[in-house]
């Protein structure tokens, strides 16, 4: 699912400007919520060593480009 996203979001150049870290965990942060895992913005920065607020920025720049919510 993520490999999806990540494909729309190219295609789309929402994270042109974004650094590959943050828009990796965004966007495995939104399949998360897509496949119905359980993990929180906390422990998917302590895995990836991104910043939360980095993973709530693309996140939410990824959900709001792709109309997820």
């Amino acid at each position: 699912r993520t490999l999806e996203l990540l494909e729309s979001t190219e295609e789309m150049k929402l994270l042109d400007t974004c650094t590959p870290a943050g828009a990796a965990a965004g966007t495995i942060y939104i399949a998360c919520i897509l496949t119905r895992l359980r993990i929180t913005q906390r422990e998917l920065s302590e895995l990836s060593k991104v910043p939360t607020s980095a993973i709530r920025k693309h996140y939410v720049l990824i959900a709001k480009g792709l109309n997820l919510y």
